[in-house]
């Protein structure tokens, strides 16, 4: 992310990520101003550096840079979705502080429907993470199956479909009590739908977002 939130209190933003290494150095050079090379950005035990060294072309690279693009668009238009959804009082609610919820089935399953179930599950099941794809897949799987009563156990969470809604509740055995991922650390992609999320349950506004764009 262009920006993250930390503990809820501290953005970190990073307004040079979109800008190539070589760039960088290169403005640096020519204005003699020295900088501080991180060693780890050259170790091959981290995956990051073995992507990185792997051999494109200038059109693989710029493929790749469209494809990221389009893929933070994507998260970023869910979450406002999700946080449309979550907003609204007839689609969806929290519980006992956000200890239990429930989403609507009677709209479309997509990518708003995705975000705001992601964001419940973690609350919820007290989790730092969203679900993982193959996770997911299977929660849509039970979601339209359709049967009422019906009981799937992930993340942490307990649900049930009844009726219309998707209830969400903690498992029964779950021993986790850590803080879940937004209480944690907020990606600024996701921001619509933590400020949703905060609104339902009357928490404190986040600090404001201080970087609206890359600056390259």
């Amino acid at each position: 992310a262009h920006a993250t939130l930390y503990e809820r209190n501290v953005w970190f933003v990073r307004p040079l990520l979109d800008c190539q290494r070589a760039s960088l150095r290169t403005y640096l050079s020519d204005r003699s101003i020295g900088w501080v090379e991180d060693p780890s950005n050259d170790n091959p035990e981290f995956e990051r550096v073995r992507i990185r060294q792997v051999v494109l072309s200038e059109a693989e690279r710029q493929a790749l840079l469209v494809e990221h693009v389009a893929a933070l668009e994507r998260r970023k238009s869910a979450s406002v979705e999700g946080g449309a959804l979550i907003m609204d009082p007839d689609k969806a609610g929290f519980e006992r502080e956000g200890h239990a919820a429930w989403l609507s089935l009677s709209g479309s399953i997509d990518d708003g429907f995705e975000a705001a179930l992601q964001v419940m599950l973690t609350k919820v099941g007290r989790r730092t993470h969203f679900a993982a794809r193959p996770a997911i897949e299977q929660i849509f799987s039970f979601v339209r199956s359709g049967k009422n009563q019906q009981k799937f156990t992930a993340q942490g969470c307990l649900l049930a479909i009844d009726d219309d809604r998707l209830q969400i509740r903690p498992e029964a055995r779950s021993d986790r009590a850590g803080q879940y991922g937004f209480d944690h650390l907020l990606p600024s992609m996701d921001l619509s739908l933590a400020a949703a999320v905060n609104y339902r349950l009357k928490r404190p506004e986040f600090p404001p977002l201080p970087l609206k764009n890359a600056l390259c």
